[in-house]
């Protein structure tokens, strides 16, 4: 998406101004349906996004791929996905890994979702998905830790849907096995994005209003 977004901003002429996606060597979308990543790298080519399926390190100049080529770069625009931020791991607490009612197993006081854990008992993605959906879970039994009640357990969704922009107002939709795209998917896409953005701005100001 975000290099998408950035072909999009800087226009179409990719002759003069080359994008590269270093992919690393699970390649584009590894975690999502073939037909899926098929769209998207369909996508990436015909607006004219170099996919590198190597692993790159930072350089003065830009980056050096898992193969020795150094890549001059005016920007690079990194994303390394989501893990635990270090000073939890110095702490000794392994946020990392919880139970069904999200708990640490190394501190069971300890309670964490999202990013910066993840289930033993079964897989889950790290995914905005579940820690939305965790999230009322936890304040429940954060609550439920402190006056004795019983805790309840997270069950996660089987699936989960993705809508991945692809700029010039469309989108590919990511369900299981299952994928679309068109100018539709991406109409969803903004109405759900804007509804949850009118939804936190209303929370907030309620907030806001109830401290003054």
């Amino acid at each position: 998406e975000l290099a998408l977004a950035v072909r999009q901003s800087l226009g179409g002429d990719s002759a003069s101004r080359q994008i590269m996606l270093i992919a690393g060597e699970r390649g584009v979308l590894p975690d999502h349906a073939p037909s899926v990543q098929r769209r998207v790298l369909r996508h990436l080519t015909a607006v004219g996004v170099a996919v590198l399926p190597h692993r790159a390190a930072g350089h003065s100049e830009g980056v050096v791929l898992d193969d020795g080529r150094l890549i001059a770069l005016d920007a690079v625009i990194a994303a390394n996905g989501a893990s635990a931020p270090c000073w939890l791991q110095r702490a000794g607490i392994k946020l990392v890994a919880v139970d069904a009612m999200h708990r640490s197993l190394s501190h069971p006081d300890v309670f964490a979702a999202g990013d910066v854990c993840a289930r033993l008992d079964q897989p889950m993605a790290r995914s905005g998905v579940h820690a939305v959906h965790c999230g009322p879970v936890m304040a429940r039994n954060l609550i439920a830790s402190l006056t004795g009640a019983a805790l309840i357990s997270y069950s996660p969704r089987r699936r989960s849907l993705y809508l991945l922009a692809l700029g010039n107002s469309r989108a590919v939709m990511s369900w299981g096995r299952f994928s679309a795209e068109g100018a539709w998917v991406w109409r969803w896409k903004d109405h759900i994005d804007r509804r949850f953005i009118q939804r936190y701005s209303i929370e907030s100001s309620l907030h806001k209003d109830e401290e003054v």
